[in-house]
């Protein structure tokens, strides 16, 4: 549980289990499963991970409360992005988790599926944090938070297709 929310508040997430994501990786590995195309995918969720970690520490050294914010968005998403819809009853749909920079899918979703739906809701919450006074300060922190993981992870954000969304997900040039 991540402890830089209050008792409480973190319910607003769907909060994971760490043996329910080993039980949902064991279940989608088949025998003849391509482990290249494996390794992409987790790559991916681990490149989306890090993008949602470094907004919501930005959005927690401004003050926002970012899951809250976060579900909101999702929700607002959901017809374009089903998979990440927190109200979701179809598996089909790819069940996606936030919590603690843990973002598990259940279902595997096109690589410009996730990435598009992942960037458009992370720059909805910065556009809704990065407003008046304080706007240019708050892009400034996401775009340093998010330079961090780019320099840390260059080549996967590169591949992902990510790489072109982190100016347009924190309003300013990131690098």
């Amino acid at each position: 549980m991540d402890n830089r929310y209050p008792p409480g508040e973190a319910s607003t997430l769907e909060l994971i289990n760490p043996e329910a994501l080993t039980a949902v990786a064991t279940e989608s590995s088949h025998p003849d499963a391509d482990p290249e195309k494996e390794n992409r995918s987790e790559d991916l969720t681990a490149i989306g991970s890090a993008l949602i970690g470094a907004v919501e520490h930005a959005m927690a050294d401004a003050g926002a409360d970012f899951a809250a914010l976060f579900r909101a968005v999702r929700v607002e998403l959901a017809d374009d992005y089903a998979f990440l819809d927190p109200f979701a009853l179809d598996p089909s749909t790819g069940r996606f988790g936030y919590s603690g920079a843990l973002v598990p899918v259940s279902q595997e979703l096109p690589t410009n599926t996730y990435v598009a739906g992942i960037s458009e809701a992370l720059r909805r919450v910065v556009d809704r944090v990065a407003t008046g006074d304080r706007a240019r300060r708050v892009r400034e922190r996401v775009g340093l938070e998010l330079a961090l993981v780019a320099r840390k992870q260059a080549p996967a954000l590169a591949q992902s297709g990510f790489r072109t969304q982190l100016d347009r997900i924190a309003g300013t040039k990131v690098i």
